[in-house]
Order: structure tokens, then C-alpha cells, then sequence
């Protein structure tokens, strides 16, 4: 190849580099589990049911280069002389057949709660799974807090699926003989606002449920608290936790919206819920402005503090924040918590932390009597990877806290945006950074300066 036909093929594999990178995106999406502090100290692999809650997935929901991993925040404490003798691990479940799901294998073995994440596992992923674990000896328990499955999606993205936590591990005997159905005893609640999503939307209600008689269904919704009505109605007569979705809602924009829980009217049995979602799927996204509104969750249990100092009763439930998960898009963040107080004279407060610090503005309280869901104004992103968590505290020690919810809302807009195309010089004379990562010689570079300036001022940049 001469001089020429060589100058020619690095400037064409250069300028293929740039048109593929301009719109490179990439988000991240969460599927949270365990409503509960899951503990065990048995060598063999429990739940065999799925009380720990379901994970479901559907790969045709997502698109761009998928990857996916479960991460969990657990720790394991062997109850003899010698900590170091303590070994625990977790693993996803596959709901029909109780097969591993392979990669997905996790091992503890410090008694400090710690956040860890598996191997690569999109490739084994099914329908529904679960979580299940096990310890190497009877002296050693393993703690469990929180399980989530977490799913990256990269390249052009023009669909996806939200998963908004809204339901608790709560059982009810109250019949459903009457409307609305009774609000879970453990709220999560949410907005649903319509503009926050772009494309084609469609949303359902998912959730785990099972009834103690057969011959008795356990019954769940969605209810819209301003407006008084259900939507989502779904039912099972399952013995065992199974996992049960409407079809699609149309919800009304701006209400709230909490989950319900109750048996049938007749005879008698106890419904059970582990977990329920809002699923909310996105089809024809725009690049360039695309759009949608996802939780980071913190607390995902029920937790009652009568102290006026913050903290978490020993909960932690660490949910990572990487600035990295979200490429080409602009993230909004707040703070939202579900809480009330147990006397109005007291101000019940939740507030985020990052990496054990508060996150400015997260602070944020009442005085309601009954659960009430607050949100915080837009808080300052973290600038570096952090674990987020969440505390409560009460303006009154005599009158506890009662808390159901903490999570970190994010906004992601303009997804899809194109960034300028941009050089910095290295260390070594001579060479230069083509969007922070491919190098290229000044004598490149003198060729490239004018193709630059063109497709910068093609997207706007000046």
C-alpha cells in the first residue's frame, strides 16, 4: 500500500471511529428484590421458594449491548473463635427449575456489611429467578439486606423497561369485599408523570404473591390515591411465591400511587406480597432526546428510630452511584422518602449519604401522622464513584420516626446527545487524545483538524 492509499485508509478508519462514537450511549437499570434483612445459617441453599421476592427479566425489553449482574449487600459472621473460618455465598435461582443461574455466584466472608456485585450474567438469565444462599458451617450465618439485578445497556438505545419499586414483604387477611383495597402496611409510593418518558409507553403491575389457600386468591393493584381507583388488578391462587403481571394501564399523569394488598371475600386464607413494581416500557426512543425517570433504592424495608441522631438501625443497603453508568445523557437527581411521625409535636427526617456523608439538600422532614411521601429539590450529583445510602432521624426521641422508603430518583434527559470531538495532548511529545482515548500522531492530527471542525459544527458545536 503506497503513502497515499495509506493516508486515505486512516483518515476513513478515523472518521468511521468518530460517526459511531458521536452518539455512544449508555444507561443503567435496576431490578430491586429483597424487601426485607434476609438471614440463614444453612449448608444447603434456601429459600426453595421465592421468598426473598422474584426477579423478573425479558431480554426483548432492552436493546444496544446488554450486560447484566446481580449485586447484593450482605455479610457473613461465624459465630466461633476464628471469623476467618466463615464462608457464605449467594446465587441467582432460576424460578422453574431452581437451577443456578450460572456467574451470578457470590461469596462473603468479613462480618463488615459489604456491596458486591457477580460475574457477567446476561448470557443465563431467565424469566423469573430468586435469590437463594448458604453457608459452609453450622457456626456461620450470612446476612442479607439488599439484592438487586443490575442491567447496563450501551451503543443506540431506543428501548427499554423501568422497574419502580412500590410494594413490601406484607402479608393481609383483609378481604377484598369492598374498594379501593387496603394500602400495603409498608408503602413505597410514586409519581407516574408521562412527560418524563419518551417513545412508545406502555405500564404494567408485577408483583410476588402467593395465598395460604388455594381455593382462596390473593388479590393486588395499583392504586391512584388522589383519584380513588385501582388499576393493574392481578390475582393468584398459588401456594408458592409466583410471579403475577397485569396487562397494560393507563394511568393518570401526576397522581400518586401506592401498591394494595387482600384475600378474597370468601373463606379464609392470608395473602403475601414480597415485592411489586410499576413497569414502565419504552419503545421508539429518540437519540439525541430521549428520555426516562428511574430509582436508585436505599431503604427497601420498614425501619422505626426513636433517636435524634442519624442512622439506619444497622441497615445498610448501599447502592452504587458511578457517574461512568451514564454516558451522553443529562441526570436530574432527587431524594424521595415515605415516612411519618408517631406525634405531631416531632418532625420525622430522611436524608441521603454518599460514602457516609450527606448529600447537601437531601435533608427533608414532617410532622404527618400517616405516611406521607416528600421529595427533596434537585441535589448535586456525586462527582466519583460512591456508595449511596439513607438515614432517619426524629426532632423528639419520645416520639419515633417510622419510615418505609428512601431512594435517589434520577432524570436522565437528552440521552443520546452528541459530545464534542475533542484533543488533548499526552505526555509524549507529539501525540495527541481523540476523545480521551485513541491517539494520534501530530502529522495525523494535521489531516484530522479540518474533518473536526466540520463534524463539530454538524452537531452544533462551535
Amino acid at each position: 500500500m503506497n503513502a497515499s492509499k495509506k493516508k486515505n485508509f486512516l483518515v476513513f478508519f478515523l472518521l468511521v471511529f468518530l460517526v459511531s462514537t458521536i452518539h455512544a450511549t449508555q444507561i443503567k437499570q435496576e431490578i430491586d428484590e429483597l424487601n426485607y434483612t434476609f438471614q440463614t445459617s444453612s449448608v444447603l441453599y434456601v429459600p426453595l421458594t421465592a421468598s426473598t421476592g422474584i426477579i423478573p427479566y425479558t431480554s426483548t425489553d432492552y436493546d444496544g449491548t446488554v450486560t447484566a449482574y446481580l449485586e447484593v449487600v450482605g455479610k457473613c459472621d461465624y459465630n466461633g473463635l476464628i471469623n476467618s473460618f466463615g464462608l457464605c455465598t449467594v446465587h441467582l435461582a432460576d424460578l422453574a427449575t431452581g437451577n443456578e443461574i450460572g456467574g451470578s455466584a457470590i461469596n462473603f466472608s468479613t462480618s463488615t456489611a459489604t456491596r458486591k456485585r457477580s460475574l457477567e450474567i446476561d448470557v443465563n438469565l431467565t424469566n423469573t429467578m430468586f435469590l437463594q444462599a448458604l453457608v459452609n458451617n453450622l457456626s456461620t450465618s450470612i446476612t442479607i439486606y439488599a439484592s438487586r439485578l443490575i442491567i447496563y445497556q450501551n451503543g443506540t438505545i431506543s428501548k427499554t423497561a423501568t422497574y419502580i419499586p412500590i410494594g413490601a414483604n406484607n402479608t393481609s387477611t383483609t378481604t377484598d369485599a369492598s374498594l379501593p383495597l387496603p394500602e400495603i402496611t409498608d408503602p413505597k409510593r410514586w409519581v407516574y408523570t408521562s412527560t418524563d418518558y419518551d417513545g412508545t409507553v406502555t405500564k404494567f403491575y408485577g408483583a410476588t404473591l402467593k395465598t395460604s389457600n388455594v381455593l382462596r386468591y390473593a388479590k393486588s393493584s395499583i392504586h391512584d390515591i388522589p383519584d380513588d381507583v385501582e388499576f393493574g388488578t392481578i390475582t393468584t391462587t398459588s401456594l408458592s411465591e409466583a410471579w403475577v403481571i397485569s396487562s397494560n394501564m393507563s394511568l393518570t399523569s401526576g397522581n400518586e400511587l401506592t401498591s394494595t394488598l387482600a384475600r378474597a371475600s370468601s373463606g379464609t386464607a392470608t395473602a403475601t406480597m414480597r415485592n411489586s413494581f410499576l413497569i414502565i416500557k419504552q419503545t421508539g426512543m429518540n437519540n439525541g432526546t430521549g428520555k426516562l425517570k428511574m430509582v436508585m433504592q436505599q431503604q427497601n424495608q420498614y425501619i422505626e428510630r426513636g433517636s435524634q441522631a442519624w442512622g439506619n438501625n444497622g441497615i445498610p443497603t448501599y447502592n452504587q452511584y458511578n457517574p461512568a453508568d451514564w454516558v451522553n445523557a443529562t441526570i436530574t437527581s432527587k431524594g424521595e422518602y415515605v415516612l411519618k411521625s408517631k406525634n405531631a409535636v416531632a418532625t420525622s427526617y430522611g436524608r441521603l449519604t454518599a460514602g457516609g456523608t450527606e448529600i447537601a439538600d437531601s435533608n427533608i422532614g414532617s410532622n404527618s401522622l400517616s405516611y406521607v411521601r416528600i421529595t427533596t429539590g434537585t441535589l448535586v450529583n456525586p462527582s466519583s464513584t460512591v456508595n449511596i445510602d439513607s438515614e432517619t432521624k426524629t426532632s423528639n426521641q419520645s416520639y419515633a420516626v417510622q419510615s418505609t422508603s428512601a431512594r435517589m430518583i434520577l432524570a436522565i434527559t437528552n440521552l443520546g446527545t452528541a459530545s464534542p470531538i475533542t484533543l488533548k495532548k499526552a505526555k509524549t511529545e507529539g501525540i495527541y487524545f481523540l476523545n480521551d482515548f485513541l491517539l494520534v500522531s501530530k502529522k495525523e492530527l494535521n489531516m484530522l483538524e479540518g474533518i473536526i471542525l466540520v463534524l463539530n459544527s454538524f452537531l452544533g458545536f462551535k
